[in-house]
């Protein structure tokens, strides 16, 4: 017997919906801080080689680290990394926050929470990814894969729009 399954049924997936929102904010909030650290770095500085430091170094562990946490996230509880590098992330971008309203941001605290923020996605990514098959029925798998596909894009998107904004009103 064929089942006709479409997006209504990823819709229906509580723990995977929950997994989905959790991801959006994520690529939401890394849109935005892959415009807003280098901007604010550039404001601190006024030095176009720092912003192009800090762009960098939010871009080395996704090359570097990924492979390695990948491998490194098997066998261990995926829900619990994912939690604790959104904990760290959180803390972080708290920080960056704080420093830059209070005035004692630097381009090394800036460049240190850049490479923290962006090593724990290293990780969040695996674990998200490995965390998926647990929770989504096969027969899901392909929409529920297309649906945070798509999703992810318009809110990376979204985001990166919105940046200067927030960064205005900020």
């Amino acid at each position: 017997m064929n089942e006709n399954i479409g997006y209504k049924d990823i819709f229906r997936q509580k723990e995977y919906m929950k997994m989905i929102v959790a991801s959006l904010i994520n690529r939401f909030g890394d849109s935005v801080d892959a415009i807003a650290s280098t901007w604010i770095v550039y404001e601190i500085t006024e030095s176009a080689a720092w912003s192009a430091i800090i762009f960098a170094l939010n871009k080395i562990p996704t090359v570097v680290v990924t492979p390695f946490a990948g491998a490194w996230v098997e066998g261990r509880n995926k829900k619990a990394i994912m939690v604790a590098t959104d904990i760290i992330r959180a803390i972080c971008v708290a920080i960056v926050a704080t420093g830059y309203l209070m005035n004692f941001l630097t381009p090394w605290i800036l460049a240190f929470t850049t490479i923290t923020i962006s090593t724990a996605e290293a990780f969040r990514g695996p674990a998200n990814m490995a965390l998926t098959p647990k929770i989504l029925e096969k027969k899901y798998y392909s929409y529920g894969m297309s649906l945070l596909t798509t999703l992810s894009s318009i809110v990376e998107l979204v985001g990166t729009a919105l940046a200067a904004g927030i960064i205005a009103f900020i």
